[in-house]
């Protein structure tokens, strides 16, 4: 990744911001600056797995989303929302 999106760039903006972010990684990209090349969609068990770590240790405050890669992606993380 160049690090001119995603992840990498909402952090920096959090932290611009004074905001500790915290992280559910949904999809690893295959880009640069010119453009995505390809991506691989993680698991939705293990995306609202990273979700349950997070919120039942420190929390959740407010969401930030990012690529949404399918239905089955959104479907888990507003069900792993709504049950925190």
């Amino acid at each position: 990744s160049g690090g001119g999106a995603g992840i990498q760039a909402d952090m920096r903006s959090f932290a611009l911001l004074g905001i500790h972010g915290l992280v559910a990684v949904t999809a690893v990209t295959v880009q640069n600056s010119l453009g995505v090349k390809g991506f691989h969609e993680i698991p939705p068990a293990l995306v609202a797995g990273q979700i349950e770590a997070v919120a039942s240790d420190i929390g959740l405050q407010a969401a930030k989303t990012g690529m949404l890669a399918s239905s089955d992606i959104i479907e888990a993380i507003a069900d792993t929302w709504v049950a925190q």
